[in-house]
């Protein structure tokens, strides 16, 4: 060795640990791998991406179809934003929550918006002396006159006792197949006839005698059915044991 040093003039270097690299087979293979799961993550990410957005065009989707459903002519929401209202109109002094309610119940029975209006002065007009009592005639021309364009119907509601020439008094009165109608709460309560009160029965009268007299106007005549509201109250035993829904028959005739 020291000959072969002294020979060369050179050194002998010390042999070192040899570090051992894949194959350059081994390395491509290894690298179209880690593409390959790079391109999966990146068409995994594509994917929700993707299925995201679906969702969300979806949703819109959705949310467009109940607008425009609920606008359709034939839906009940696109009904009563076509057609014209209801008007309710207190003839005096009238409790707002009773109107409140009036407008409520009536809009489930009928296909129209309810709106109430500015209240007509207390109807001196028509009080007769002798029986101490309103003309309901005589208020009913009164509602006629009122200029309110687009309204579909007008009920007129008086806290006032009520006659008809013939009749003792009247719940309330219409125009037969006309526009407007009357009702009248005094004979409603149960005050009236000297018993406690009764805000919730008072209110479900009101709400039977309103829904009768609007379907007067919509042509609908009186029924012998005892359940239906069109049924013909001769007393408040018939207003109670009657509901506020129209028979089949009735539901038929109605022209909405």
């Amino acid at each position: 060795m020291n000959e072969w040093r002294e020979r060369h003039g050179k050194k002998l270097i010390p042999k070192q640990r040899k570090v051992r690299y894949p194959c350059k087979e081994c390395s491509k293979i290894q690298d179209r791998e880690n593409i390959r799961d790079g391109e999966k993550l990146s068409i995994t990410t594509r994917q929700i991406s993707k299925q995201e957005e679906r969702t969300r065009i979806l949703c819109l989707l959705s949310f467009m179809m109940v607008l425009f459903l609920g606008c359709m002519p034939g839906s009940s929401a696109g009904r009563k934003a076509e057609m014209r209202p209801i008007y309710l109109i207190p003839v005096g002094k009238i409790d707002q929550d009773l109107l409140a309610h009036l407008s409520s119940l009536i809009e489930e029975i009928f296909p129209f918006s309810v709106k109430v209006d500015e209240a007509l002065p207390h109807p001196d007009y028509a009080y007769n002396k002798r029986r101490g009592q309103y003309k309901s005639d005589l208020i009913l021309r009164r509602l006629q006159k009122l200029d309110l364009q687009g309204a579909e119907k007008i009920l007129g509601v008086i806290d006032l006792d009520l006659y008809t020439p013939g009749l003792n008094f009247v719940f309330g009165q219409a125009s037969m197949g006309g526009k407007v109608a009357l009702i009248a709460l005094p004979r409603l309560r149960q005050e009236f006839y000297g018993l406690p009160c009764n805000k919730k029965l008072y209110y479900e009268r009101a709400v039977k005698e309103a829904i009768h007299e609007l379907s007067h106007t919509f042509g609908l005549r009186h029924c012998k059915n005892p359940k239906c509201v069109m049924h013909f109250s001769n007393s408040l035993s018939d207003t109670d044991f009657k509901g506020k829904e129209f028979c089949n028959n009735c539901k038929k005739k109605l022209p909405l």
